[in-house]
């Protein structure tokens, strides 16, 4: 969890140069806000110990966590999206209202949304759902709600992790996608971020993290002149892309949900030219 005044800053630091970005950064960071705050509801239970059953687990490459076998309690899913359904009202008053009003009669199963977001499952955000609620709302609350739940198990797993080698390029938490990359310290290493709990770890440069390609020649990047901070990197034999934030170019930490949605204009830039993103995620229902 970022420090609340750094994340603040960063936000005012990026609307003041792509003004934009004023309405949507404000409006995520008060969602991530609400949700670190209604995820203390979650009570993630006992990481299991690093003893050598673990250790060997994941060194046959399982991620620590089975989101899909994850308890859920109903009640503590409910205490967490009211603060963000509080947020989404001033912007879907009569979305939301039907919200509150499913989760009350029992037409809104918090716990099976949240199972569907945790299982991977494609869930449509256009139109309505069977029950009448609009999907792009529930699935918006169904992935912050998910990955409330991951980060509060991802800061259980950090110091576990840290003594664990993993070469994946995927989570070794929850078996997430990256979504995002960091380049850090005078020798800019790597570090990949979990789009589903938001964990970091190291992983080699010159390596795809979605096929694995390590070709030279198949792998690029390009960064926008006037952005040295950023840059893109694509791989030509998956077809797919990674936004990277240089943090040499930086004095201080950065969110990378933030810088995510601070950098969407990559995206426009990047996907004309055949390459895919790493993860389809919602920043505004």
């Amino acid at each position: 969890m970022q420090d609340l005044d750094l994340r603040r800053g960063r936000v005012r630091e990026i609307v003041k140069k792509r003004p934009p970005y004023a309405e949507l950064l404000p409006f995520l960071l008060g969602v991530i806000e609400a949700r670190e705050k209604a995820a203390l509801e979650f009570d993630p239970g006992e990481p299991a110990p690093a003893d050598e059953r673990f250790r060997l687990k994941m060194q046959g490459g399982l991620p620590a966590l089975d989101p899909v076998s994850l308890p859920l309690d109903p009640e503590a899913l409910r205490r967490f999206l009211e603060p963000i359904l509080s947020l989404l009202e001033k912007r879907k008053p009569d979305e939301i209202k039907a919200v509150r009003g499913a989760l009350a009669d029992g037409r809104m199963d918090p716990a099976a949304l949240v199972r569907k977001a945790l299982s991977g499952a494609a869930m449509e955000e256009r139109g309505k759902l069977e029950n009448g609620l609009d999907s792009g709302v529930a699935a918006f609350l169904a992935r912050h709600a998910a990955a409330g739940l991951l980060g509060r198990h991802a800061q259980q797993y950090e110091p576990i992790l840290a003594s664990i080698s993993w070469e994946h390029g995927y989570c070794p938490v929850c078996g997430g996608t990256p979504h995002m990359a960091e380049l850090r310290g005078p020798e800019g290493k790597r570090f990949l971020a979990c789009g589903a709990c938001g964990y970091c770890w190291n992983f080699p440069r010159v390596t795809c993290p979605f096929c694995g390609n390590t070709d030279q020649k198949r792998l690029g990047y390009f960064q926008a002149e006037e952005e040295k901070e950023y840059r893109v990197d694509y791989c030509t034999a998956c077809r797919k892309y990674i936004k990277t934030v240089d943090l040499r170019e930086r004095e201080t930490p950065v969110d990378l949900e933030i810088e995510a949605a601070a950098t969407l204009h990559l995206d426009m830039l990047v996907q004309p030219r055949g390459y895919d993103p790493p993860i389809a995620r919602t920043v505004m229902p």
